[in-house]
């Protein structure tokens, strides 16, 4: 009796790893069609070995999951995690729509901006920031109109994901492809604000996208410690900031937040360019400004000012934390420039 219970528990499992397989296959093939991506870019997305997850893919014996086989199990797990969250939401705004037609188009739009919600709010960040970034393919190819915002909207996920804590244990390869993304993104953003109608958002997004891209590179670069890559997030950073003329696209808070992780990290340029922003703080003349620097959030930048910019950091008013949060107040059409 006691035998043929451990058997039928084995095969129980053995079904339930059979039909976890099957679903798994589907998936992965499902997210390589809506993609447009090659075996070899969902190894690269999944962080496995490309040769196995082919054999994984065919049906290839050895390469089925088995409790015995913890690298194939590996792959099962990875796909279950990164490939069938597609299936959260409906595929109707897969390819763009034949006619293009306004209802068509705002309706693909909406449906992209409600999947980046559910993508960056239901995981954790570093898982996040892999299918978020995916999510950028859609935004190169949406359609007309709508494509500088479907590019902010992805840039606008993507910055508030990078300053995670828990990002600083991505992988050097996941980072490396974010970088990649938000160039694409903010090429697309910049050539696509010509195509929105309102003249306001149509001058308004280039400058979001420059200021969401620098922020992005200038916290992949401090997690990869390149100086180039930094020097170049913190020109955009830094442009994005003299150009804005409301903090609600939060380009001034995210430029103070990535200069405390530099600073933060004892990194040799923190306190130059502290001053230098302290200089802009200090020309603008506006209260929001200086009440920004005295959160919570932002410790080391405040140790820093406290000592080179005493006169920027004010006493915090009773509603000194809401200039942070303000960030998130806006839905994804204003964000993006709709």
């Amino acid at each position: 009796m006691k035998t043929g219970g451990v058997r039928a528990r084995r095969e129980k499992d053995e079904e339930e790893l059979r039909v976890r397989y099957e679903h798994a296959i589907d998936s992965a093939n499902q997210w390589m069609d809506r993609q447009y991506a090659t075996k070899t870019r969902l190894a690269d997305f999944l962080d496995v070995n490309r040769s196995c997850l082919t054999r994984f893919l065919n049906g290839t014996p050895g390469y089925q999951p088995a409790r015995t086989r913890p690298s194939i199990l590996r792959i099962l797990e990875r796909i279950e995690a990164r490939c069938s969250v597609y299936d959260l939401v409906e595929h109707h705004d897969v390819e763009a729509p034949a006619g293009e037609t306004f209802d068509d188009a705002y309706t693909w739009f909406h449906s992209h901006a409600l999947r980046l919600r559910q993508l960056s709010e239901r995981f954790e960040p570093v898982t996040a920031l892999g299918l978020v970034a995916e999510l950028s393919v859609q935004a190169l190819h949406g359609p007309r109109g709508y494509r500088a915002a479907m590019a902010n909207n992805v840039l606008h996920r993507l910055s508030g994901l990078i300053e995670r804590d828990e990002v600083a244990c991505a992988t050097p390869k996941l980072l490396r492809m974010t970088v990649a993304r938000v160039r694409s993104l903010e090429d697309v953003a910049m050539r696509g604000a010509s195509e929105i109608e309102r003249e306001d958002l149509r001058a308004a997004a280039p400058n979001r996208a420059k200021g969401w891209t620098g922020h992005v590179l200038g916290f992949c670069a401090v997690h990869l410690e390149d100086e180039r890559l930094l020097a170049e997030g913190l020109q955009r950073l830094q442009e994005a900031v003299s150009a804005e003329h409301t903090l609600e696209d939060g380009h001034w808070a995210n430029l103070l937040g990535l200069v405390d992780a530099m600073a933060r990290r004892d990194h040799a340029g923190a306190e130059e360019i502290a001053d230098e922003i302290a200089d802009l703080g200090r020309a603008a003349h506006d209260e929001k400004l200086r009440y920004t620097i005295t959160t919570a959030s932002l410790p080391s930048l405040v140790r820093l000012w406290r000592t080179r910019a005493p006169d920027l950091v004010a006493p915090v008013p009773e509603d000194g934390h809401a200039l942070r949060r303000e960030r998130s107040f806006h839905n994804e059409e204003d964000a993006a420039g709709v």
